[in-house]
Formats: C-alpha cells, structure tokens, sequence
C-alpha cells in the first residue's frame, strides 16, 4: 500500500486493485473488531468477516467510481448474496463522501504536474 502511495504521488502508474480492496478489508475489519469490543451481544466475532468485506466493496467501489461492478465481484467471490443490502448502502455512502474524487484523476495530475517539473 505504502509503495502504491509513492508511485502515484511520484506520478507514475501503480495499481489500485489490491491496495484498494486491502485499505477496505482494513477498515472494514476495524469498524468490525471496534464495534465487537464495544458491543459484542450485538456484533458477535463471526461477523467481522463480513465487516471485512463490506468494508472492501466500499471503499474500491467508491474510488474507482465502479461501486455496481466491485459489488458484484466481490458478491460473486464470497458466493453469499446476503451481504447485498448492507453493501449498497456502504458503497452509496462512501461514493457520496467521496463525490468526484477518484484514484484515476489522481494519477493524471500527478502525472501531469511531473511533467511539467522535468521540463
């Protein structure tokens, strides 16, 4: 993650797919494990998987602007369909925080803005 931050801030290309499901996974398992701890006759340890990949849907969903395609991915990964509703609202809540920004934009000023230093 930290050498896909430093290859984009450089402004060259680095891949986002892993990184970005990764930094999901990560929170996702957080805001699960957090909300165990505080709250665990309501969040048993059985459901942080679930937070974990929520979590992955929301946030690679969100920036890369393809949150209906990544929820299908990932939905036919897990083989369970359960999870449909708590990621659309996920995904709808990360891509309205996250508005017009995403990864790709990113790498095109990056980009960009490199250039125009070598000149």
């Amino acid at each position: 993650i930290l050498a896909t931050a430093l290859t984009i801030g450089s402004g060259a290309s680095g891949g986002v797919f892993a990184p970005g499901l990764a930094v999901g996974g990560f929170l996702g398992g957080a805001l699960g494990s957090g909300l165990h701890l505080l709250f665990p006759e309501l969040v048993g340890a059985s459901a942080i998987p679930v937070f974990v990949v929520i979590g992955m849907i929301a946030v690679f969903g969100s920036v890369s602007h393809a949150p209906v395609a990544v929820l299908l991915m990932v939905l036919e990964m897990t083989g369970s369909f359960d999870l449909a509703i708590p990621a659309v609202l996920a995904v709808t809540a990360a891509a309205v925080l996250l508005k017009n920004h995403t990864i790709f934009q990113e790498q095109r000023i990056s980009r960009k803005n490199n250039r125009k230093l070598n000149e």
